[in-house]
């Protein structure tokens, strides 16, 4: 099995889908306290921190993947 890597746009994307809960509307699904793009000190807003810091961005994402989903296919 692959390895889901952060850094591919593809894997960012859905690893952020499924860490937000994100629906088919783009609606996400859970508090911002609760999210794993919150786990630094920059930036409250999901968004800015993609636009600005995107490799923290992706360095978050990644560990997510690596905790929760590198075991299984997404």
């Amino acid at each position: 099995m692959e390895r889901i890597d952060c850094t591919k746009a593809e894997d960012y994307l859905r690893t952020r889908a499924i860490a937000t809960k994100i629906d088919k509307n783009s609606y996400c699904h859970i508090h911002c306290d609760d999210c794993i793009l919150k786990k630094q000190e920059i930036t409250k807003h999901c968004e800015v921190l993609e636009y600005l810091h995107p490799e923290i961005a992706i360095k978050l994402m990644q560990e997510y993947a690596d905790e929760h989903l590198n075991s299984k296919i997404i």
